[in-house]
């Protein structure tokens, strides 16, 4: 018989019954763990800690938390404890979100040091049938687990390989724009250099014919390295979810010791460099207009 994803869903009395239709669809999918209907409200007849063992216990046995989201279940303290446990026991969690406009508890949440934002614990699902796709995809996962290790470190070895290669075409652009800035400002500059007369106002106007390309290729610059950003965010996270599996967390341990000894983002530093050429275009721009029209409106008075 093949092994099935066990689901415990963690959620508050007011969507029990939506809960339980849930449940029905899912178990030609899942095995689905039980609490005996007091996961919400404890009953007074039930000693808290009795309850508090009883949840922690099917907690360690799911393999994914089915985190049900509904009105007041921000309100709820044990779906909170429920959840904390969950990510505690580093659960895998899934989020049902009943309504766009519930809360969903702030333990979900994380602040990634990396990207400096913050970030949900586990994946969102928008309705029912995303998260029977999820179950699908998380089955078929069970199934592949049988990948022995080598296999996966070839993997990740080949991965890792990528995140260089980004690397590596991240500095030759960095490369191009810079030279391709630097010469917008020679070609400027000679031109200039080499007109003829007192004339401000074709020189004026031959450093807006310069500065202009100079704010696009620079905005187009910024845009890039935004687009190398994210993306290397994305190897990083799947790098690090790979060294989980291989039980050597390299990528989590590096930001961990990185943390509040004033590192500051490399990423955050480098796309300072567009903005400056940017900004330095911009002004000659604008100065290079008040120069012209200046000289302009003298001439008519002259």
């Amino acid at each position: 018989m093949e092994e099935k994803v066990k689901l415990f869903f963690v959620y508050c009395s007011e969507c029990k019954q939506h809960v339980e239709e849930i449940r029905k669809e899912l178990e030609s999918r899942a095995e689905v763990l039980r609490l005996r209907d007091i996961s919400e409200d404890t009953p007074e007849n039930t000693p808290k800690n009795a309850w508090h063992k009883n949840a922690l216990k099917m907690i360690e046995q799911a393999d994914v938390i089915v985190y049900v989201v509904s009105e007041h279940t921000a309100e709820n303290e044990n779906v909170e404890w429920e959840l904390r446990q969950s990510v505690e026991k580093q659960k895998q969690i899934i989020c049902l979100k009943l309504s766009s406009e519930y809360e969903i508890n702030k333990s979900f949440y994380y602040f990634d040091s990396f990207t400096k934002e913050n970030k949900c614990r586990g994946k969102v699902a928008r309705n029912q049938e995303a998260l029977c796709s999820y179950i699908d995809d998380l089955n078929s996962a069970k199934r592949m687990e049988k990948i022995d290790n080598t296999n996966l470190l070839e993997l990740y070895k080949s991965f890792s390989a990528t995140a260089e290669s980004l690397l590596e075409r991240r500095q030759t652009v960095n490369s191009f724009y810079t030279s391709a800035n630097a010469a917008l400002i020679t070609l400027g500059a000679t031109v200039i250099a080499l007109s003829e007369g007192q004339n401000l106002v074709p020189k004026m106007l031959i450093l807006i014919a310069v500065s202009i390309p100079g704010l696009i290729l620079n905005r187009s610059w910024g845009q890039l390295l935004d687009s190398y950003q994210i993306n290397n965010s994305a190897k990083i996270s799947v790098l690090s979810n790979l060294e989980k599996t291989l039980g050597a967390s390299l990528y989590d341990e590096e930001w961990a010791e990185m943390k509040g000894k004033g590192y500051k983002s490399f990423s955050k530093i480098e796309r300072n460099v567009p903005r400056a050429f940017f900004i330095l275009f911009l002004l000659v721009d604008v100065i290079a207009a008040i120069f012209a029209l200046v000289s302009l409106l003298s001439g008519l008075f002259v």
